[in-house]
This record gives structure tokens, sequence and C-alpha cells, in this order.
């Protein structure tokens, strides 16, 4: 899963894409994105992952208030959003 930053992030979103918001720290996030990679060959969309920690503007802008954040993008707005730990299952059906 790539990093984002600000530029990135809007080019990105431009079309069709999913975004973790997460954090180094963050052991759900970890889960989260393990929860992903695995599963990346059986996905409809394209992730994206933003530290928190060093985008703290990006956090603010989204209204990012707990981690493990997912939100999806088509033709640049927002079309959903999962906040916390997900399991597989809920992940496929999200990206749907």
């Amino acid at each position: 899963m790539d990093e984002l930053n600000k530029k990135k992030l809007y080019e990105n979103i431009k079309d069709s894409a999913v975004i973790q918001f997460s954090a180094a720290w963050c052991a759900p996030c970890k889960v989260m994105t393990k929860n992903i990679e695995s599963m990346s060959d059986n996905l409809n969309a394209i992730f994206f992952k933003v530290y928190v920690d060093k985008y703290p503007e990006l956090s603010s802008e989204f209204s990012i208030k707990a981690l493990p954040t997912l939100i999806s993008f088509k033709d640049g707005k927002e079309s959903g959003r999962l906040i916390g730990v997900r399991t597989k299952e809920q992940i496929l059906e999200f990206v749907k």
C-alpha cells in the first residue's frame, strides 16, 4: 500500500481510491493493513495510506477522530467511511 502526502492524496482521489488513515504506533491499524494486503488480489479498489502523525493537516481536513479510518472516494468525493479495525469480509463489502 503506497503512502500519500497531501499532493499525492488529491491526485489519487480524483478518480476512485480508498485511503487508510493510520499511525505507525496504532496496533489496530497494523491489523487493518495486514487484512487489506492479504486480500489485495481480490479487492476491486486501489488502497493508499496516510500517516496522521506525518500529515496532521490531512487528519483535520478529513475529520479523522479515530484510527484506523478508511475513506472511499469516487470521482473525487467521499463515498463511504469505515472507522476501526474491520474483518476481511467487512472490507470486501465496503469496496464493492
